[in-house]
């Protein structure tokens, strides 16, 4: 049996793609290495200030885009 070739592609690293260094921005705000736009806060940050603050999550949306 062979492989299909979207397994085969996936299992050789997409060679033909190019790394999008962009595409770690999550993962740097999930780590606490990137802060977020406009609130220029890392994600523990937003944790402790905003904890339980329903009326400030309702109001600041830039985290979301994080999420």
């Amino acid at each position: 049996m062979s492989i299909p070739r979207d397994v085969r592609e996936f299992l050789e690293g997409y060679p033909e793609n190019d790394d999008d260094a962009s595409m770690s921005a999550n993962l740097r705000f999930y780590s606490n290495k990137l802060r977020c736009r406009p609130d220029n806060l890392f994600i523990d940050e937003i944790h402790d200030r905003w904890h339980g603050d329903y009326s400030k999550l309702e109001h600041k949306h830039g985290f979301i885009q994080w999420l």
